[in-house]
């Protein structure tokens, strides 16, 4: 097995797959501990892939923003440069990271090679990329963060469900409204739900606290580390399949992740043992590999079929919540 004694990590893809790529840290450092990781990621995330116990730097690159185009990788390569890096995992293997990292000078570049793994959950597949150097590795090792408990800054309960009703992609969103039934449904039980989101899920999280007296509408009002910190302390989160469900995973917080035109076999799934999955079974899915904007047969059935009933039979199977 080589000893390399400095590591790093590019996942400069969406913020969900930056903290499901904290469990390949995890993995190095268990095999050898004395390694620097350092994380290369988007700007957004950067923060919050900081919380990772595993990763000792975290660089950002705003491929979309100030790094764009060819001055932006030539400035990042000559950062990278200076960073001595023995080798380099490339979990998101774009044509723009692929420019960047061979002109980085680093010895050691290995891209990740997905192809063979379908049906794998992501952070496996992920791991995976270090079978060329490292021997006894495990798959199954789980993305971990450790963020800072602020939950006082919002005057939160002491006990409390999450809810997360937005996604980036329209169609992958179950409904506010249904959110809301089920948030309804712990009030009865006087359990207090926190709604957290973008700041565009302001009108969804207006929707689903409407009529909740126990209800803290937070989208829009944190951070990823902030949401990270709420997600830890809480009994369980109920959200679509987005960068929520991650963070639950990575923090061992039980989730219930809703998935309409994307499908489990995806790898984006919480383990079995921290979450579980509810989708139907609709001749569509999936549809695409992220879920588009407008369901392409108009009918949205993969999620309108998806009942609040299911919803909470399963938050009710993984958690201690009666």
């Amino acid at each position: 097995m080589p000893k390399f004694n400095r590591v790093l990590v590019v996942e400069t893809a969406f913020p969900g797959d930056a903290v499901i790529a904290t469990a390949v840290a995890e993995e190095i450092k268990r095999l050898q501990p004395e390694t620097t990781i350092t994380y290369l990621v988007r700007p957004e995330v950067a923060d919050l892939i900081r919380c990772a116990p595993a990763i000792d730097e975290v660089k950002s690159f705003d491929k979309y923003g100030s790094d764009t185009g060819v001055e932006g990788i030539k400035r990042m390569a000559g950062e990278l440069t200076e960073g001595a890096y023995d080798v380099a995992f490339v979990l998101n293997p774009s044509t723009r990271n692929s420019a960047l990292i061979e002109r980085s000078h680093i010895p050691n570049i290995r891209f990740l090679d997905d192809q063979h793994l379908a049906g794998r959950p992501r952070s496996e597949v992920f791991i995976s990329i270090l079978s060329q150097d490292y021997q006894g590795f495990s798959g199954k090792t789980l993305p971990r963060l450790a963020p800072p408990m602020i939950n006082g800054k919002f005057n939160l309960p002491s006990e409390y469900i999450v809810v997360a009703p937005g996604s980036v992609w329209a169609t992958k969103c179950w409904g506010a409204e249904r959110f809301q039934s089920v948030v309804a449904t712990f009030e009865e039980q006087s359990i207090p739900s926190v709604i957290i989101g973008a700041i565009n899920d302001h009108q969804r999280g207006a929707i689903v606290a409407s009529g909740n007296a126990l209800c803290v509408d937070l989208t829009g009002q944190t951070s990823f580390v902030e949401a990270a910190s709420i997600i830890a302390c809480a009994q369980v989160v109920i959200a679509n399949d987005s960068a929520p469900v991650h963070i639950a995973t990575a923090v061992r917080t039980p989730v219930v992740a809703i998935f309409g035109p994307t499908v489990s076999e995806f790898g984006f799934a919480p383990p079995s043992e921290w979450g579980a999955v509810v989708e139907s079974e609709v001749w569509c899915r999936p549809c695409t590999s992220h879920g588009p904007e407008v369901c392409p047969i108009h009918t949205h059935d993969c999620m309108k079929r998806i009942s609040v009933d299911q919803v909470l039979e399963a938050t009710f199977l993984i958690t201690r919540v009666q």
